[in-house]
């Protein structure tokens, strides 16, 4: 093969590979097609996305339809981010999706409600959302002694209290997330009791 082929098939296999590649997105589900397969509808294209470490029954499978129900009550007409993982042989999109949500807490004033992100998993019963900086913001405004936000530095820190006199304080690292194209900061608070708001 001569080296004017080789470096041809290495453009032709470097524009398909990046053409392949991940790109985080996000928008609206407008169908729920199983348990674990979804349509989302970007720049007014549905892509069809299979959710990345689940394995639903098939629908004609026993609870087939119930966890496409349980999909549905999750996601259907809700804003979503997916952190695309790829392709499938299928040509889907293989990604974890995030469900844009509101959350609360018992301890935090009547009424409040937080901009977060959730993908669904809990933490003893309560969920585990990822915060953007607005979020985090409000978290911060509302509990000026427990968490505290820099803006400039997009550091946080949080007071951590057993309840066993040992206090400290520890650091709440941001986890780079591609949203509408743009790369942005979300936090995660560990082992807060979040609840969904109304």
């Amino acid at each position: 093969m001569t080296s004017l082929l080789r470096y041809v098939l290495a453009i032709i296999f470097a524009v398909f590979f990046v053409s392949a590649s991940a790109a985080d997105f996000s928008g609206k589900v407008v169908a729920v097609l199983d348990g674990d397969t979804i349509d989302v509808l970007v720049d007014k294209t549905p892509i069809r996305v299979r959710l990345a470490g689940i394995d639903a029954p098939e629908k004609s499978q026993p609870f087939g339809s119930r966890s496409k129900i349980a999909l549905s009550n999750l996601v259907y007409a809700k804003q979503v981010l997916v952190q695309d993982q790829g392709p499938d042989r299928y040509g889907r999109r293989i990604g974890f999706v995030w469900v844009d949500v509101h959350v609360t807490a018992e301890w935090m004033p009547e009424g409040t409600k937080i901009p977060a992100y959730w993908n669904g998993s809990h933490w003893n019963d309560w969920i585990t959302p990822q915060f953007t900086a607005e979020g985090i913001a409000m978290v911060a405004a509302v509990m000026p002694d427990v968490v505290f936000y820099d803006k400039a530095s997009g550091r946080v820190s949080v007071v951590d209290d057993p309840g066993e006199g040992d206090v400290g304080v520890f650091e709440v690292k941001p986890v780079d997330t591609f949203v509408d194209g743009k790369q942005i900061p979300t936090y995660e608070i560990e082992n807060w009791c979040w609840e969904l708001s109304e």
